[in-house]
């Protein structure tokens, strides 16, 4: 959502934190790579 509101170091943060918070290995790969794409898309820009 972050992201979408362009926000995109909002978004990479909020990423990061919930990353280190998870506990479920699939969940921190899908949230790493959610993360990857924010970062991505920020070099873009």
């Amino acid at each position: 959502m972050l992201q979408k509101l362009s926000q995109p170091a909002a978004a990479q943060a909020a990423y990061q934190r919930a990353i280190g918070l998870s506990e479920d290995a699939a969940i921190r790969e899908f949230l790493l790579m959610r993360a990857l794409a924010v970062q991505g898309n920020q070099a873009s820009e």
